[in-house]
């Protein structure tokens, strides 16, 4: 009898985690709801991620996601200049407040607040000792509440940072 029971309860464990219904991928980017793709641009630069309806992310910069038992990223690898990257995300409250990447053997650790929308309003990255703030402001937001443009300043120049967020209906 404990063996059948101690069999079920193994079966029981792997439906519940091929189960998982719900990932947080598009969270990760501050983007909520059904998000099916979003396209942000930098200076010229776009960069796009495509997510299932479930929520997983299904391309973009990010690959090898790791995720806790109710589908949060908690690490990831991300591609940038021909290098894979270890992120390591920290959520609070549905929100990455902060993340830690390896790089070229330094932790580049980061946090963030949030405006009252629940947007980014400053990012804070400490990288080999040296802090470096960065303030987001001027958002614009799409009528399901995701900010589609907002403005930043970088070593004394304002740059415009705008996205383009596709939803499943």
């Amino acid at each position: 009898m404990k063996k059948i029971m101690f069999m079920l309860a193994l079966l029981a464990t792997s439906f519940a985690v091929q189960a998982q219904s719900k990932f947080h991928d598009a969270e990760a980017q501050e983007a909520f709801g059904k998000v099916k793709s979003i396209t942000v641009s930098v200076m010229g630069q776009n960069q796009v991620s495509t997510f299932s309806e479930d929520g997983k992310l299904v391309s973009g910069p990010l690959s090898e996601l790791v995720y806790d038992a109710d589908g949060y990223v908690k690490s990831a690898k991300m591609d940038m200049m021909g290098q894979k990257l270890a992120v390591e995300y920290k959520w609070e409250n549905g929100k990455v407040v902060g993340t830690v990447v390896e790089a070229m053997g330094q932790k580049i650790v980061s946090s963030r607040t949030f405006n009252d929308k629940g947007a980014t309003e400053k990012e804070s990255v400490n990288m080999g000792g040296q802090q470096i703030e960065t303030p987001y402001s001027d958002y614009k937001y799409d009528s399901k509440g995701n900010w589609i443009s907002r403005k930043t300043t970088m070593m004394g120049q304002t740059m415009e940072q705008t996205r383009t967020i596709e939803y499943y209906e």
